[in-house]
């Protein structure tokens, strides 16, 4: 069994995830007698099969589902976020285990946990990115497990089975990834979105791999390109708005309405409410005007040079 840290980066998108908040303890009003396990909910989605060497995203949603439990500590987790309070567990085909550590809370001094509180009702969803760990792993089956760590509360998710592919040597899909990823600089895909202001040329990947890469090359033009945010077309989330990304297009697409004060927009973000609670948190900051694009833009975006640069 290995264990590992994974190498995203936490930054500002922990306070849009609910701030810090100073608890007493882990748990709060219990309820007696009722297991852990049906008082908090950890539920992972993803595709059916995932590329080697390409994003492997899965969404992952932390649900309090107790009708008197509160829970403190609950550190935000989420691709430009880190690993918060969700421990990753892959398993491959040759039994090989990889963990991905958790983010320990930070004591607040005053004998309470630092991150927010999960109330009754609350839920909590993001994507999370494990391409990282899988290219360690034999193709084949893979078992993936979450487990919620809040305090001494560990919560596992029902383990669910992808397959890992290997990329097709013969059409050398692997060698046109191996260059866009040395073209871009691309430690990881999230590099990408960060810093990889030209357009970078996929025209040489399969199609298949354009798919894999179709979030992250929205986000990447959306964070470097020329158009302001209100100017995106919405309708460019289509292109990666199934499985397990469908949370995550219907909150970019809202973030462009919202922007461009499109009339639609209430009637989208009530739609994502109803249908995915655990967006609630990116709701509110689209509201607020801080949604993920705007943020990325703000953390990422080389200032326009001035006629006197």
């Amino acid at each position: 069994m290995r264990r590992r840290w994974s190498r995203a980066v936490t930054f500002l998108f922990a306070l849009a995830a609910g701030g810090p908040v100073a608890a007493r303890d882990s748990a709060a009003t219990p309820d007696e007698g009722q297991p852990m396990h049906d008082r908090l909910a950890v539920t992972v989605d993803a595709f059916p099969d995932y590329l080697i060497g390409l994003p492997a995203l899965i969404g992952i949603e932390v649900r309090n589902v107790s009708p008197r439990s509160t829970f403190y500590g609950f550190q935000p987790f989420g691709l430009f976020i880190g690993p918060g309070s969700v421990q990753l567990v892959l398993t491959d085909a040759r039994g090989e285990r990889l963990e991905l550590a958790n983010q320990s809370p930070r004591d607040t001094g005053e004998g309470g946990l630092r991150g927010r509180a999960l109330e009754p009702g609350d839920a909590y969803w993001a994507l999370v990115d494990v391409e990282d760990a899988v290219r360690e792993l034999t193709p084949g089956r893979c078992r993936i497990e979450a487990i919620l760590h809040i305090g001494p509360v560990r919560v596992p998710s029902a383990p669910i089975d992808v397959v890992l592919h290997a990329l097709d040597r013969e059409k050398e899909e692997d060698a046109h990834v191996a260059v866009l990823r040395r073209v871009t600089q691309a430690t990881t895909w999230l590099d990408m979105v960060r810093y990889t202001t030209e357009p970078p040329d996929v025209s040489r990947l399969s199609k298949r791999a354009r798919d894999r890469l179709a979030l992250y090359l929205f986000l990447r033009q959306a964070v470097h390109g020329d158009a302001p945010i209100a100017a995106l077309d919405p309708d460019a989330t289509a292109a990666f708005a199934d499985g397990p990304l469908a949370p995550e297009a219907g909150a970019l697409r809202l973030e462009i309405l919202q922007a461009a004060s499109r009339g639609d927009a209430r009637a989208l973000e009530e739609s994502l409410r109803a249908r995915w609670p655990g967006l609630a948190w990116r709701l509110d900051d689209i509201a607020a005007g801080s949604g993920t694009l705007q943020r990325l833009r703000d953390e990422y975006r080389r200032p326009v040079p001035t006629p006197d640069d």
